[in-house]
């Protein structure tokens, strides 16, 4: 008996010893990034170099656990690295084994606080501007430095005294140790205002039917621009010639609001530019689009059950034929004392509703066209959606979800910059009369633009039809670039609501051609899928349902789906456990 005691003894201490030996310590091993990643468990996790913080906090923040499988090297590590960064605690982030044993590995995690500010100091300002300063760009006594944080205080601080005229103000942030603190530094704030910035010269442009003597003012004449001035004139003698971003930008408003009240409703101010001249002084460029002039073709009043149309009309004082003058009509409207507005009110209708609607789009097409107002006001939805020829305003529905568009009268538009320079051209127009004679029509619209790919076309005629895809603008001018330069070039079509598209059997887009086009379908997790783009012609709602028909039809399993589409696709859709 004693024998086998013996060998079991034997065998046990043999096996313990094989153990020991395949349990071998290697203490802070070097990681190779060349070879193989290797898999791991982590068996602890420590931290140093911060005070004040448990270190079960401080290791849980790398998002790594005792127990877990790792590659190293490996994402995990690199995640974890960013993790702290991301925290925004800390200056120094350093991740290092400490000892690998067996399949285990020990990580260690070397970190260093970010710095607190303890003092900040202001040189080069007034009191009054100091105080502003520490409201504005957020440095606080107490709160831990960081770039980005500087550099934002840096920019705000210029901004402040750009805005007050000092253009070219000079600002430097020191950071220094506060030798009375640990892990505390002082900031030296230093600024250097410079000399305010005028404006030496007002450079204008374009502006055909508002005189320049007017738009600037003179000495006891007020100009259009009532903040901007030159310095050094005459007409600027008694007038602040101080230049901010803020005075001129007012300006900039200023000048279409007197081309507005002028009845240029369309003016723009199609470019613009400020540039210094010397330290001391900057030139201002200016140039517009006036536009056409509009006037008054009718004023009908809707909905006016207490005043009839003819006293509405003698209030407003405006009548067919004026100028329309967009501040004189609001005057009239609500700010007057004897305004429109007032009349209700001071009869007890104190919620009573004026809504000015401008008409005139359809109305003045309908000139031209023949087949009705319905046919233009769906022309121009589809033309101001694909976002390319007009710049709209108001509600114009919604590819995405098939919402349709508010009625003409409640929507506005205007061409585009790009429609301005790309479509209409008088030197290459050949006109002809409209259908009744009355005014003059182009036969075709010259376009310096394949503007028929980059839209697209979907219509039928008598005995034939067309569909022509929509292309990505860019794409159309490489093409066009290569194409007047001979060499071979694939243009695709592309759509505005996304997708997936095959074009294997496209054929160049020739009679007979092909292509797919699917949706995009992301997994969010185990249980959820998201569709972020449709096909084309589609809409959130008939995608919707289609994949209610799929679950009627028992294809697919699916507990509930979620429209969240608004500015861009999301349809959440929820898998049966």
């Amino acid at each position: 008996m004693n024998k086998w005691t013996g060998c079991v003894a034997l065998i046990v201490a043999l096996l313990t010893s094989i153990d020991l030996v395949a349990q071998e310590k290697i203490v802070n091993p070097e990681i190779s990034y060349a070879g193989n990643p290797r898999t791991y468990e982590v068996g602890g996790l420590a931290v140093s170099g911060v005070e004040g913080y448990e270190d079960y906090m401080l290791a849980g923040i790398s998002g790594l656990t005792v127990g877990q499988k790792i590659e190293v090297p490996g994402s995990a590590i690199t995640d974890a690295t960013k993790r702290y960064w991301k925290h925004g605690l800390f200056s120094k982030v350093q991740i290092a084994a400490d000892s690998i044993v067996g399949n285990k590995i020990y990580l260690h995690f070397y970190l260093a606080l970010r710095p607190r500010v303890s003092t900040i100091n202001y040189s080069g300002v007034k009191k009054s501007e100091k105080e502003d300063l520490e409201a504005k760009i957020g440095l606080l006594k107490g709160s831990q430095i960081t770039p980005n944080m500087l550099d934002r205080a840096k920019l705000l601080t210029k901004s402040y005294f750009e805005d007050k005229g000092y253009k070219n103000a000079e600002v430097e942030i020191l950071q220094r140790d506060d030798v009375t603190a640990k892990n505390q530094v002082i900031l030296d704030v230093n600024i250097d205002k410079k000399d305010k910035m005028k404006v030496r010269k007002i450079i204008i442009k374009g502006n055909e039917n508002l005189k320049t003597s007017k738009i600037k003012g003179g000495l006891f004449k007020k100009g259009v621009l009532t903040k901007t001035h030159e310095a050094g004139t005459l007409g600027s003698f008694l007038k602040s010639k101080k230049f901010t971003p803020d005075r001129y930008k007012t300006d900039k408003q200023n000048l279409l609001d007197k081309y507005n009240e002028l009845g240029y409703r369309d003016a723009t101010i199609v470019k613009d530019s400020v540039w210094n001249v010397d330290e001391k002084h900057v030139n201002v460029y200016i140039e517009v689009d006036e536009g056409k002039k509009y006037y008054i073709r009718n004023i009908t009043w809707v909905g006016n059950t207490i005043f009839s149309t003819e006293y509405l009309s003698r209030m407003l004082g405006m009548k067919k034929g004026d100028v329309y003058n967009q501040k004189l009509m609001n005057k009239r409207l609500s700010e007057d004392e004897d305004a429109v507005g007032n009349e209700y009110w001071n009869r007890g209708y104190l919620f009573y509703s004026l809504q000015p609607t401008e008409v005139n789009i359809v109305g003045h097409t309908m000139q031209f066209h023949p087949h009705g107002d319905a046919s233009i006001g769906d022309a121009l939805v589809q033309m101001g959606q694909k976002d390319l020829l007009i710049d709209t305003q108001g509600n114009w529905g919604n590819i995405l979800t098939g919402s349709s568009a508010a009625a003409p009268r409640y929507i506005e538009a205007r061409l585009s910059k790009f429609a301005l320079e790309t479509v209409f051209n008088p030197k290459t127009t050949e006109w002809q009369l409209s259908y009744d004679g009355r005014n003059k029509e182009p036969v075709t619209l010259p376009v310096k633009y394949p503007l028929l790919l980059a839209q697209g076309v979907e219509g039928i005629a008598v005995g034939l039809n067309s569909k022509i895809m929509p292309h990505n603008f860019c794409e159309i001018c490489d093409a066009a670039i290569a194409y007047l330069r001979g060499e071979e070039f694939h243009l695709y079509p592309d759509f505005p609501t996304g997708g997936s598209i095959d074009v294997s059997k496209y054929n160049d887009g020739q009679r007979g051609g092909s292509i797919k086009v699917r949706a995009k379908i992301e997994k969010l997790d185990q249980k959820t899928l998201v569709i972020r783009d449709i096909p084309f012609s589609k809409t959130s709602e008939t995608l919707i349902a289609s994949i209610t028909k799929a679950v009627e039809r028992g294809k697919i399993k699916v507990r509930k789906v979620e429209d969240l589409t608004a500015a861009n696709v999301e349809i959440l859709v929820h898998l049966t456990p």
